[in-house]
């Protein structure tokens, strides 16, 4: 991911921010949030997690594709 990459997506975190915590807060436990942390604080548990079955198979069903935009 290029440094160009990365600060937009950073801009869009800011943005979501605080719905974002208030959904985490509303919905998950405290152990269950700092597993959250730890797993998106680490960019190879984060790549592990988006890339399992689950994951793919809730993108396709929330957006109708896969990760390429492909039906």
């Amino acid at each position: 991911m290029s440094d160009n990459e990365k600060n937009k997506l950073n801009i869009e975190n800011i943005k979501t921010n605080d719905s974002l915590k208030d959904f985490i807060n509303e919905n998950l436990t405290e152990s269950q949030t700092e597993k959250l942390k730890e797993v998106l604080s680490d960019e190879n548990k984060t790549k592990e997690l988006l890339n399992s079955d689950l994951a793919k198979q809730l993108f396709k069903k929330l957006t109708g594709g896969d990760f390429n935009g492909r039906p």
